[in-house]
């Protein structure tokens, strides 16, 4: 228990203080939760006149969630005086909807209902409302309704009764029957306005309860809190919770009624009448000789759930003295209480936020922990809240619950409780589209007006601080290995914490099989791409035959082919930001398809290498944009799993490849299979994208809501962030061209890493031509045969990949140990051992391939090492290059594509030729003493990357240029998607159309 109390400020437990002072200093652990505060200001200023106390109205304030959200709005628009002052709010659910009918003076609820019209209404009111207030005898109940239809004369209380439970029927019923509801009600009303005449009973006081509970719902708060005043002293004249064991002078309810019954009736009475006083700051009424000890528990209802709260409830007066230990008691005690009902969970959720609110009025900062059970229970509510819509069950919380959490959710301002804002405003939005009446817009328009004025003092707060780093921007990059990189991703988050919330962010939640049908699509794309690269290899021979050229001229079919991997990022980068995700997919991977089946039907040489060239440069869509797609699927936890997987692909492709080309080749197919085939796959995974394949990138789903938001309200002033985005081909240019040339020839990380992937990646293409050779020549393999080798290569990369995984958890762990700071240099651990092992496997190769002395199973063995080494390589290098420059990701990535791919092209057209006049032993040699030559690549950043990254003047640049855009346009790092509003300039909020515009967050 006290340790939940803890007082120092834990991270992420930040709060906005409405009163606008700094929070005074938390208790101390070791005081524990029994003794009291030494220096309690509530204490002190609860004097005589403790009801005119500051900290009387405190409590009263803060147990009235519509005076807070009061108080939230003055706080926040301190600095905004356009906007009015909001109103004290209404929660219930279909205020002014039910428009009570005249009263007709003659008019019976038999005139009104016919006793199985009745029945069917008592059947659904013990259907929906009876298990969550649980005080009516159902088989007497079903007597009475006999009694009042045999009988010419009934009592007033028992048909006033009858009527309570028809309407509120009729309420949570799906009929909306509102006539008949409000010819029930008005009876009802009819017959209980007099009963005060009347000796009072549990008939008269249970009819009066069913009245307050469909006012809640359907009238004005100060109507229903009048009702509930006159339910409890209706029992209290009917002497329902007195129980004597003597005689007494006072006179006791002699009704034939269990105690249990009673405490029930009295029980959900004060329950309603509590929190509408509390809402109104009103005063409440007590029964001090009631027995609170809850009632037993039946079958098929959970009202004891509601009423073991009571204490709490109570506990919670104004006019108690209550220190900060008891309300963090009461606050651990409600957490940890079990309820399962969506009502019930409703109904806790309420007493914790009071408690909460009563904490913060006393500045106290909960612990860590704590707060994630309180945001948790927010959590559990709001799907309670849906849950109840689906179920067709309004009650009061329906409404009043996510406005409040919305409010409080505000006030902990931190980044945990804008990640649950989201989800909470969206069901505002939900309830108000289920219940379209003047509550529910009322709170879903305030409640877009509190989180506008919130980011507007945000963006004010941000400026500030932009302001002051623009009067320092040369600071030295020596200070972020000190103090954090300022361009880190964990930096800009914790810069823009305030911003971090994504409505309707379904995706990113982990293993969900549609997010695997989406990730599988679109991996499939980069397979068949990287496969596509190197099948053609073994169709060079018999091909160059048919149009009677060298076997130089056809191997132009896969450097060309790689040639346009290097050249479609300039034009699938950018589109993929412009266009969003699916469309550049489906286009490359379709255009792709449609030249390779060119080049399968090509009657000459030059149409053939010239398809192969545009089939590469439509194959670069999905090497280029399935990796954003992953990023944008998953997150941290799974992100590097998913981008580890599409590596594979990357170089599965071109190790599988060799294989199925040789065996087509080499059967009555012919050369031309070996393009058809991949033309066959492409067309049926663009077929696959298009039916499967749903949009990724944020921005673009923005857009496609607004359109839909467009449709549904014809109001066309709604519109994403990205439908105003022009294409700045300037920009374009400088990003994916101008600026990665540039950064080749004046960063020489990104060299020598780039040259290092290059010579690794055009490796993977001469063993296209070398391995063939080598197991033919040396070993007499038939075609087909002598390309099965390469299966050694393809489990090295699996094998690679494991141990990549492997290493995975040792980064986080270590990430998690540094408070999330990234340190580049730590992405490269796996690429030195790569590096040892990738030059062992080429030794291994050329002084073992070289003659039949030796048995095949020693180079196939060696294909094992080079495979593994490939990716160890590869896949660190690449993720090292990005958190290195992760300001200029982008120009980082296309300058190592470009290198790389460029390098890949030229060794299809020198492999064989070098294997061939240098001997395998040397040729063998003379790329295992380049690795080699390499292998202190990795090693040397490692050691000395924060130095050169230090003395990068491109990061200085990128680094200046993102505080001048934070300044001029408090752009930070992501686009959350929210809803816009225009400007409320009226001091009336009752405008639907003002609360369906999208909240602009900045772009990421």
């Amino acid at each position: 228990m006290v340790q939940e109390a803890s007082p120092t400020p834990a991270a992420g437990t930040s709060s906005l203080h409405l009163d606008g002072h700094q929070p005074v200093q938390p208790i101390q652990p070791t005081q524990g939760l029994q003794q009291p505060v030494s220096e309690n200001h509530d204490q002190q200023e609860l004097g005589n006149d403790h009801q005119h106390s500051p900290a009387y109205l405190r409590s009263i304030e803060s147990n009235s969630g519509a005076a807070f959200a009061r108080l939230l709005t003055m706080t926040l628009e301190s600095s905004d005086q356009s906007v009015s002052p909001m109103r004290m709010l209404a929660w219930n659910l279909f205020l002014g909807e039910r428009q009570v009918a005249m009263p007709i003076q003659q008019e019976a609820l038999t005139d009104i209902l016919s006793e199985s019209e009745m029945r069917h209404l008592a059947s659904i009111y013990f259907d929906k409302f009876h298990p969550c207030y649980s005080f009516i005898d159902k088989d007497m109940l079903l007597q009475s309704i006999s009694n009042n239809w045999s009988q010419q004369k009934t009592h007033n209380a028992l048909e006033a009764l009858l009527s309570g439970v028809g309407a509120l029927a009729l309420l949570f019923s799906n009929t909306q029957d509102v006539e008949t509801e409000s010819r029930l009600a008005s009876l009802a009303k009819r017959l209980l306005d007099p009963s005060y005449a009347d000796p009072p009973s549990l008939y008269s006081a249970t009819a009066w309860v069913l009245r307050t509970a469909y006012l809640r719902v359907t009238a004005k708060p100060e109507e229903a809190w009048l009702a509930s005043c006159n339910a409890l002293h209706i029992i209290d004249a009917a002497g329902l919770m007195n129980r004597t064991s003597r005689s007494t002078a006072f006179t006791t309810s002699q009704d034939p009624v269990s105690i249990h019954l009673r405490k029930r009736v009295i029980g959900v009475a004060q329950h309603l009448n509590i929190w509408m006083s509390y809402d109104l700051g009103r005063s409440r009424v007590s029964l001090p000789n009631f027995d609170n000890a809850p009632p037993t528990p039946e079958a098929g209802e959970y009202t004891v759930e509601l009423l073991d709260l009571l204490p709490y409830s109570q506990e919670l007066d104004p006019t108690n003295e209550l220190s900060v230990d008891r309300l963090v008691k009461a606050l651990v005690n409600v957490l940890e209480r079990t309820h399962t009902e969506p009502p019930s969970v409703l109904a806790q959720c309420n007493v914790m936020l009071c408690i909460h609110r009563r904490l913060h009025a006393s500045k106290l900062e909960i612990s860590e922990n704590l707060m994630a059970k309180v945001l948790g229970l927010i959590q559990k509510s709001i799907q309670a809240v849906r849950s109840n819509i689906v179920a067709h069950l309004p009650w009061h919380h329906v409404a009043n619950i996510p406005f409040q959490a919305v409010c409080t959710l505000l006030v902990i301002d931190t980044a945990q409780s804008f990640a649950l804002l989201s989800e909470t405003l969206a069901c505002v939005i939900a309830v108000n589209e289920a219940y379209p009446t003047e509550a529910t817009r009322e709170a879903a328009v305030a409640a877009c007006t509190l989180l506008r004025l919130h980011r507007r003092r945000r963006e004010a707060e941000i400026k500030k601080h932009s302001d002051m780093l623009g009067l320092y921007p040369s600071v030295d990059f020596v200070l972020q290995e000190n103090h954090g990189d300022p361009l880190s991703s964990d930096s800009l988050q914790e810069f823009s914490w305030f911003n971090e919330f994504i409505a309707n962010s379904d995706l990113a939640s982990g293993l969900d099989p549609f997010i695997l049908v989406i990730s599988t699509t679109a991996c499939m794309g980069t397979l068949i791409a990287s496969f596509n690269s190197a099948i053609y290899n073994a169709a060079a021979a018999p091909s160059s035959i048919d149009f009677s050229v060298g076997d130089k001229v056809t191997a132009l079919g896969t450097s060309l082919f790689v040639l346009g991997f290097a050249s479609g990022p300039v034009i699938w980068a950018p589109g993929s930001e412009m266009l969003g995700r699916r469309w550049p997919l489906v286009l490359g991977v379709f255009g792709s398809c449609a030249f390779t089946l060119g080049s399968g039907m090509a009657e000459n040489v030059q149409t053939l290498i010239v398809c192969r060239f545009f089939a590469g440069l439509f194959g670069a869509s999905p090497l280029c944009v399935v990796p954003a797609v992953l990023a944008d699927l998953y997150n941290s936890t799974y992100r590097g799993v998913a981008i580890s997987l599409y590596a594979l692909t990357v170089f599965g492709g071109p190790f599988l490849a060799p294989i199925v080309g040789d065996f087509i080749v080499a059967s009555h197919l012919g050369w031309r299979w070996t393009l058809y085939l991949p033309a066959i796959l492409g067309l049926a995974n663009s077929v696959f994208l298009l039916l499967f394949f749903k949009e990724t990138f944020a921005p673009l789903v923005l857009v496609q809501k607004a359109q839909l938001l467009r449709r549904q309200t014809g109001d066309w002033k709604i519109y994403a962030e990205q439908e105003r985005l022009k294409l700045d081909v300037h920009a374009v240019v400088k990003k994916y061209l101008t600026r990665p040339l540039r950064m080749l020839a004046t960063e020489p990380i990104i060299l020598l890493v780039s040259m290092y992937m290059s010579f690794i990646y055009g490796l993977v293409y001469a063993l296209l031509g070398a391995y063939p050779y080598v197991f033919q020549h040396v070993h007499g393999m038939p075609v087909g045969v002598r390309t099965l080798p390469f299966l050694g290569l393809l489990l090295g990369v699996v094998l690679a990949l494991i141990f990549i995984l492997g290493q995975h958890r040792s980064y986080c762990r270590k990430l998690e140990a540094n408070n999330g700071k990234t340190i580049p240099e730590w992405r490269l651990g796996p690429a030195i051992l790569g590096a040892i092992v990738f030059t062992i496997g080429l030794f291994w190769f050329a002084w073992t391939g070289f003659t039949n002395a030796v048995h095949w199973m020693a180079p196939t063995a060696a294909g094992a090492f080079i495979g593994f080494g490939v990716l160890c390589i590869f896949l660190p290098c690449f993720n090292y290059l990005v958190d290195a420059f992760l300001p200029l990701a982008a120009s980082a990535v296309a300058a190592n594509i470009m290198l790389r791919s460029a390098v890949a092209a030229g060794f299809p057209l020198f492999s064989t030729q070098m294997f061939e006049n240098l001997g395998i032993q040397w040729a063998g040699m003379l790329l295992a003493c380049l690795a080699t030559i390499m292998i202190p690549i990795p090693i040397v950043f490692r050691a000395y990357g924060p130095t050169l990254r230090a003395k990068s003047k491109l990061l200085v640049e990128a680094s200046n240029e993102v505080m001048s855009r934070r300044k001029e346009e408090n752009n930070t790092k992501r686009l959350y998607v929210m809803r816009e509003m225009q400007d409320f300039e009226s001091e009336e909020y009752a405008n639907e159309d003002k609360m369906r515009r999208w909240i602009n967050a900045p772009e990421e």
